[in-house]
C-alpha cells in the first residue's frame, strides 16, 4: 500500500468506515478486498484511506472476483 495521493485530491478521500457503508459491507470484508488488490488504498501518516474514484470501477472487480468463486 504504497500508494501517493495528490494534495488536490485529498477532498475525495474517505474512511474505512465510510466506505464500508456505502458498500454495505463490513470493514473486515473491506480490508479483504484491499488485501486482494480489489479496492486501492492509500496510507496517510496512520490513517487509511479510499479515494472515492476508484470505488465504482472496484464494485466491478469485486462482483467479478466473488462470481468466480461460485463458479
Amino acid at each position: 500500500m504504497t500508494n501517493v495521493v495528490d494534495a488536490s485530491d485529498a477532498s475525495d478521500l474517505l474512511t474505512r468506515r465510510a466506505v464500508a457503508n456505502m458498500l454495505h459491507i463490513s470493514l473486515v470484508t473491506l480490508n479483504k478486498h484491499t488485501r486482494n488488490g480489489l479496492l486501492p488504498a492509500y496510507k496517510i501518516g496512520r490513517r487509511v484511506l479510499y479515494r472515492r474514484g476508484d470505488i465504482v470501477p472496484a464494485l466491478d472487480k469485486i462482483a467479478r472476483a466473488e462470481a468466480a468463486q461460485y463458479e
